[in-house]
């Protein structure tokens, strides 16, 4: 399946920065007990996981919008 709105890139990207910046203040400025600690890594991971999967998404539909449009310079040239 081609992408060819890169939306879906932006709002995981979205997800992700709003889980990872909620996981940094909890354990940078908050403060966390050891038992929160697997939890709070867990968030760190999943707002990590969701920032780069949501790049990826949009970098591919970016891609796959200049393959088309030049595809299809290409075949108005001919």
């Amino acid at each position: 399946m081609e992408t060819k709105s890169p939306v879906l890139g932006y709002v995981l990207i979205g997800i992700g920065a709003v889980l990872a910046a909620i996981g940094l203040i909890w354990g940078v400025v908050v403060g966390f007990y050891a038992s929160d600690l697997p939890l709070l890594l867990g968030l760190l991971a999943v707002g990590a996981g969701l920032l780069w999967f949501g790049q990826r998404l949009s970098q591919a539909a970016k891609r796959s919008n200049v393959e088309r449009r030049i595809a299809d310079r290409d075949a108005t040239e001919q």
